[in-house]
């Protein structure tokens, strides 16, 4: 089952780069004008109890994101290569540290930077958090993108042991609270 939801996101994924005309690096502050038709990123969040840790990969488009950093941090991040991505660790850290927030049972939780891998246009970048055996909420939001693209739509799937949770979440609905069954 899960290969058929990872298949199913991967497949969101090629959707999306399909429309993408490329935009190719930043000389400047970057709006939302940018030559650009979908604006979608995958979020992953795997907990496997009783681990006291989760997985999160977020993917997104490596330009897009080159792009959010250059605007942040006024630094060119070239991400073409895992090398290059892996060495910006820290940097995702911060900035995903401030469009991207998950609280467990009303506890808030750090991101930590674990790897990135390339796929094509896309960055998978995996980070991990420390967490409760027992979940008995999660309030997660997404709004990692949407400074630069208004648009940005951000795909969420949470699988906590045998629940999962999927939604959508846009600028105008950037969090969303998950209760678990007991």
């Amino acid at each position: 089952m899960y290969f058929i939801i990872s298949l199913a996101i991967s497949l969101q994924m090629f959707i999306a780069m399909i429309f993408i005309s490329g935009s190719g690096s930043v000389s400047g502050l970057l709006t939302s004008d940018s030559n650009h038709a979908v604006y979608i990123a995958v979020v992953e969040i795997k907990h496997i109890p009783p681990a006291t840790r989760a997985e999160i990969v977020i993917k997104v488009f490596t330009n897009d994101l080159e792009d959010a950093l250059y605007n942040a941090f006024n630094t060119h991040a070239k991400l073409q290569s895992e090398d290059n991505c892996t060495a910006h660790g820290l940097l995702f850290e911060k900035y995903f540290s401030s469009h991207f927030s998950c609280a467990i049972n009303e506890q808030e939780r750090k991101i930590r930077f674990t790897s990135c891998e390339k796929n094509e246009d896309s960055l998978w970048l995996r980070f991990d958090i420390t967490c409760p055996e027992k979940w008995k909420n999660l309030n997660i939001s997404a709004d990692f993108l949407m400074e630069l693209f208004p648009t940005q739509s951000n795909v969420i799937s949470v699988f906590h042991g045998n629940e999962k949770n999927y939604f959508r979440l846009t600028n105008s609905a950037k969090s969303r609270l998950i209760r678990f069954a007991d």
